[in-house]
C-alpha cells in the first residue's frame, strides 16, 4: 500500500509493543518530546569533521556551515532544529522485491537505511537515494577490508557491495550509533577501522557521524524498554524521531512470508536468503512497528505501491 493509507497486516508477533510510558503518545512528536528527555540529537548524531584526527569532536549545528568541505561538495543537511516534512525509513526486507515501490521512496524529503544494502539494480523496488545510513562495526569493518585488499577473490563476493553501495549513495551521512568517546577495548577494532576509511576513502564522498552517548542501550533500554538486541533499522527509525515530522517505513518484515501469505526472503537483494528464526530481535522491533502503524503515528508499508 502506498503512503496514502496504512496497511493491512496479517501477521502479530507474540511481544509486547510500546512500553507503558508511549501508551499515550498520539503523534511523532509526542514521540520526540518524550525521546529528548532521554538524550539529545546533538550527542546522538555528533558530525565528525576532520578527515584526519578521531579525537577532534565537533557538535555542528548544521552540516551546510563546516569549515570542511569535506569528501563532497553536495551534501545531506542536517538541521538540528527544524523537523523535515517527510522520512523514509527502508529496512532490506524481502517483502520489498517487486514492490515497485522505489519512485514513492524517493520522493521523500529524507531517506534512511542501513548497513550499505546495495540499491543499483533494484531501484525500481527500493529508490535510488540515501541521506543517511547507519551502519554496525561489521558493515564498517567489510570497508575496510575490501580497501586493503580490492583484488581479494575471497572477500570481493563478502565485501564488494558494501563499497558499492557507499560510492552510488552521494553524500550520505555514514553514522555509527555507538559510543566513541571512551576507549574500550571492545570498540578500539573499530575506531580503527573507521580511521582507516577516513584516510583511504578519497573516492568516496560522504560525512562521518557518531554518538558521544550510545543510542544503545540506554535509549533502548530507557525508551524502548527492550532488554535485548537491536538492529540499525530500528536504531535508524529512532533517530528519524528526531528528524522527521511524518515517518513512513519499508522493508520491515521479518517473517518468511507476507501479509497474504506469499513466501518473501529475508532480503530484497538476495531472494535465496532465508528468514533466521534466531533473530527474535527484529519480530520484537515489528510489534513497536505494528503498534505506532495501529495507532496512526506512522505509517508501515507491507504491500506493493503504485509504482
Amino acid at each position: 500500500m502506498s503512503k496514502s493509507g496504512k496497511s493491512t497486516v496479517a501477521v502479530i508477533p507474540a511481544w509486547k509493543s510500546c512500553p507503558d510510558n508511549l501508551k499515550h503518545a498520539k503523534t511523532i512528536r509526542d514521540l520526540r518530546q518524550r525521546l529528548s528527555d532521554v538524550i539529545s540529537l546533538q550527542s546522538t548524531v555528533t558530525m565528525f569533521n576532520d578527515d584526519r584526527n578521531l579525537s577532534t569532536q565537533v557538535l555542528q549545528s548544521h552540516l551546510a556551515t563546516s569549515r570542511h568541505a569535506y569528501r563532497s561538495p553536495i551534501r545531506p543537511k542536517l538541521s538540528y532544529h527544524a523537523p523535515r516534512q517527510t522520512c523514509a525509513v527502508v529496512g532490506s526486507g524481502g517483502i520489498l522485491r517487486r514492490s515497485k515501490c522505489g519512485n514513492e521512496i524517493d520522493s521523500y524529503d529524507f531517506i534512511f537505511r542501513s548497513n550499505l544494502p546495495p540499491v543499483a539494480g533494484f531501484e525500481a523496488d527500493v529508490g535510488s537515494r540515501t541521506d543517511f545510513t547507519a551502519v554496525n562495526k561489521i558493515a564498517l569493518n567489510s570497508l575496510v577490508l575490501h580497501l586493503k585488499d580490492p583484488k581479494n577473490q575471497t572477500l570481493i563476493n563478502k565485501n564488494k557491495f558494501s563499497m558499492d553501495t557507499l560510492s552510488a549513495v552521494y553524500g550520505t551521512i555514514l553514522w555509527f550509533g555507538f559510543n566513541m568517546t571512551r576507549s574500550h577495548n571492545r570498540i578500539s577494532q573499530t575506531k580503527s577501522d573507521i580511521q582507516y576509511l577516513l584516510d583511504h576513502s578519497d573516492g568516496l564522498k560522504f560525512t562521518y557521524a557518531y554518538a558521544v552517548l550510545p543510542i544503545w542501550t540506554r535509549i533502548m533500554g530507557e525508551f524502548w524498554n527492550k532488554t535485548g538486541g537491536t538492529s540499525e533499522g530500528f536504531l535508524s527509525f529512532t533517530v528519524a524521531l528526531f528528524l522527521c515530522e511524518k515517518i513512513d517505513i519499508y522493508g520491515f518484515w521479518p517473517f518468511p512470508t507476507d501479509p497474504s501469505g506469499k513466501r518473501v526472503s529475508h532480503h530484497y537483494y538476495n531472494k535465496r536468503s532465508q528468514y533466521n528464526k534466531k533473530k527474535i530481535v527484529m519480530p520484537e522491533e515489528n510489534a513497536i512497528f505494528l503498534d505506532l502503524n495501529e495507532r496512526g503515528i506512522i505509517n508501515l508499508v507491507t504491500s506493493k505501491c503504485q509504482g
